[in-house]
């Protein structure tokens, strides 16, 4: 039993990028993966578990099966609680959690932890979707503006995209098509990029 929480360590990594890129491999690896206990698994293992639970709520989600998606949550959520946090990066990653069982607040709470002079643009990517998950709309764009200034160009197109989510939420539509259309010039993933044309002809 102490073994099983090997495979979804291993794909912890992997797993990140997977979900939005290969959801289907994800899900049928997820599939032929016994769960490992978080009772007794090694507690440097809880951390690898839960994100790789998370990237498998979020195939499901990709591939449009909610119950899937809310059932990994759950089974994600006592590795989570056991996790002694060790870094600023766990901590934004617990945090993307709670955004997705939609608790921006016990997601702020996590991020507050982050001393201000380490606030890098993902702190503020997971700050601003927190707040948009609290419908705080100015805190939401506040905080996507700053990860938007550091002008991470592996990032930018997301960052972007998220503030034309928000604008949208915020029935500001001709500002969000100007966000949607920066996103879609500067997103190299195809798929990505599909889904940034589908928001700009929704409004349209």
């Amino acid at each position: 039993m102490e073994n099983y929480d090997q495979p979804f360590v291993a794909l912890a990594g992997l797993g990140r990028n997977a979900w939005f890129n290969h959801p289907d491999q994800l899900i049928e690896l997820a599939d032929k993966m016994p769960l490992p206990d978080s009772n007794i698994i090694d507690k440097r293992s809880l951390f690898g578990v839960a994100e790789t639970m998370k990237s498998i709520a979020k195939a499901n989600i990709e591939s449009n099966n909610q119950e899937e998606f809310d059932r990994w949550l759950l089974l994600a959520e006592p590795y989570y609680l056991a996790i002694i946090i060790k870094n600023d990066f766990e901590r934004t990653q617990i945090a993307d959690y709670w955004i997705l069982r939609n608790d921006g607040k016990k997601a702020i709470e996590l991020l507050d932890g982050i001393d201000e002079s380490r606030r890098n643009e993902f702190y503020y990517f997971q700050a601003s979707k927190a707040y948009f998950c609290l419908k705080n709309f100015d805190s939401a764009l506040s905080n996507i503006d700053e990860a938007i200034k550091v002008n991470n160009k592996f990032f930018l197109s997301t960052f972007i995209s998220l503030k034309g989510d928000i604008l949208v939420a915020a029935s500001d539509l001709t500002q969000a098509v100007d966000m949607f259309e920066q996103a879609y010039e500067l997103c190299e993933n195809v798929k990505f990029k599909d889904k940034i044309k589908n928001k700009i002809d929704s409004i349209r």
